[in-house]
């Protein structure tokens, strides 16, 4: 039963992006890279400020760059 509906899942995924133009998957995936980016760059950083750690902070920071350059690729792929 669980395999059933884990290869069911599987097919319906595949079928959704297969349907989608390459550029429009492309766009998507950037866009979920920098709304995940963005949530670590405020986890990390906030982290960081309360657990007195420059480490975490400065991990903020690069999660914040590489914001700016998904921000970049989007920018190509409009």
């Amino acid at each position: 039963s669980f395999r059933f509906l884990k290869n069911s899942y599987l097919l319906l995924r595949i079928s959704y992006f297969h349907n989608m133009s390459s550029p429009n998957l492309a766009i998507r995936t950037v866009i979920f890279s920098m709304l995940g980016n963005a949530a670590l760059a405020g986890i990390k950083f906030l982290a960081g400020i309360f657990g007195n750690s420059y480490a975490l902070i400065a991990d903020g920071i690069e999660s914040t760059v590489d914001i700016f350059s998904s921000f970049l690729v989007w920018l190509g792929l409009r």
